[in-house]
C-alpha cells in the first residue's frame, strides 16, 4: 500500500496508536513525551485520565 494513497481512517488509527504508545511508554519510563510541557506526576495522572476519556469518546 502506498502511503500517499492510504485511507485517512487508517492514517488516523496509526497516528492515534503511535500517540498512545508514546504516552504509555513515557509514563512507564517516568518521562513526559511533550517536551514543551513541564508537569508533575499529579498532572501526568490527570492528563492520562483526560486521554482515557477522549479515547472512550472516540469509540462511541
Amino acid at each position: 500500500m502506498k502511503f500517499g494513497h492510504a485511507d485517512p481512517v487508517i492514517i488516523h488509527v496509526h497516528a492515534t496508536f503511535l500517540k498512545n504508545f508514546m504516552y504509555e511508554y513515557c509514563n512507564l519510563t517516568g518521562t513526559f513525551w511533550k517536551p514543551t510541557v513541564t508537569s508533575t506526576k499529579a498532572e501526568d495522572a490527570k492528563n492520562s485520565q483526560d486521554m482515557s476519556k477522549k479515547q472512550d469518546g472516540d469509540l462511541n
